[in-house]
């Protein structure tokens, strides 16, 4: 039985899967031949996309908040089998992105971060980001520029002339709001967070945040967009181009969300995006 996406997508070459609940995609079982037992639907879906999408090789890093990219395959140390034998999962590398090339896909498994998606004439790139990913944390507060982004190492990859036709998608951020705050008044981390508030505002306008700015309340997916739209992306080429029509808080019919959230819920499953290049 094929798994239903929750959303369907295409940005430029990219065709994107995102599944949410009642399943965990967690992908942190899967590291090695063997493990397939571990996660058996997860290895199923991506044996059926294999057969329908035409894929070869699925790439799933493990993420963490690098800001980096891994370019080949050969830095993926780990390679199993799916039940759609022509098809490998590629695992065992710490990354959030890469190039994906014909017949490849991108797999992560997240919970509130974004995954961007970004296609042009002769490249599409495909990456994990949250907030981590989009600043270097440790240097908050000092002196000078702490944008050290995801996006930064994302827009080098494209060639400044082709820039404003790229394509980009930003897939299943976790929606701005009570669920997502960053108070000035925590008695732990209040004070960083006022100083990243006021960062991301200085930086990137006060689109960046919704409301009482003492709320902390961070719109991930409008932090995305102005560091895309800086770095020379079309606004208008960014997906999808309505701000509130991020689908986070969508809800199944029985009322339970359609989505996994570690943030809203205290969820520690997860949700799986593949992006395919056919």
């Amino acid at each position: 039985m094929f798994f239903k996406p929750e959303i369907t997508a295409i940005v430029g070459n990219a065709q994107v899967l995102c599944f949410g609940t009642p399943s965990d995609w967690a992908t942190r079982a899967i590291l090695q031949e063997g493990d397939q037992s571990k996660s058996p639907h997860l290895v199923h879906l991506l044996g059926e996309i294999a057969e329908k999408y035409g894929v070869t090789n699925f790439y799933c890093p493990t993420i963490q908040f690098t800001r980096k990219f891994v370019r080949d395959f050969e830095h993926f140390p780990y390679k199993l089998s799916l039940s759609y034998r022509v098809a490998k999962m590629h695992c065992g590398t710490v990354a959030e992105g890469r190039e994906l090339h014909r017949g490849e896909a991108f797999v992560v498994a997240p919970a509130d971060c974004s995954t961007i998606v970004a296609s042009y004439a002769h490249g599409l790139y495909v990456c994990h980001a949250g907030l981590k990913s989009l600043l270097d944390f440790h240097k908050l507060g000092a002196a000078g520029i702490i944008h050290s982004s995801i996006v930064d190492e994302l827009y080098k990859k494209i060639p400044r002339e082709v820039r404003r036709f790229a394509q980009v998608g930003i897939f299943l951020p976790i929606s701005a709001g009570r669920h997502y705050q960053h108070r000035f008044d925590d008695p732990v981390y209040g004070e960083r967070n006022e100083l990243l508030v006021k960062y991301l505002t200085r930086s990137f306008g006060d689109t960046c945040i919704v409301g009482d700015p003492s709320l902390g309340q961070i719109d991930l997916r409008a932090v995305i967009c102005r560091q895309l739209e800086l770095a020379g992306i079309v606004s208008q080429n960014i997906a999808p181009a309505i701000l509130n029509s991020c689908p986070f808080l969508a809800k199944n019919s029985d009322g339970s969300s359609k989505w996994h959230s570690r943030r809203r819920t205290g969820d520690s499953s997860r949700n799986l995006v593949v992006v395919i290049n056919e």
